[in-house]
């Protein structure tokens, strides 16, 4: 089930390439003070720490229902 989705953003700073295995999982203290699972890891760019956002779920789970439904 695949759902074609378009994101308009404010602004831009920086777009940035982080090979898969430098992802971590979040620590247990950031999950346990919000929505763990808008979150699907973080990652370190030089000393910047960057949340890796699970945008299925933040898509998915703040949308209607009528528009994730096939019959729409």
């Amino acid at each position: 089930n695949k759902l074609i989705l378009g994101v308009i953003v404010e602004s831009l700073r920086e777009i940035i390439s982080i090979p898969l295995e430098e992802i971590r999982p979040i620590p247990q203290l950031v999950s346990l003070q919000m929505e763990a699972e808008a979150i699907s890891g973080i990652a370190k760019n030089g000393e910047k720490i960057i949340p890796i956002l699970n945008l299925e779920y933040i898509v998915t789970s703040k949308m209607p229902k009528q528009f994730l439904s096939e019959e729409g």
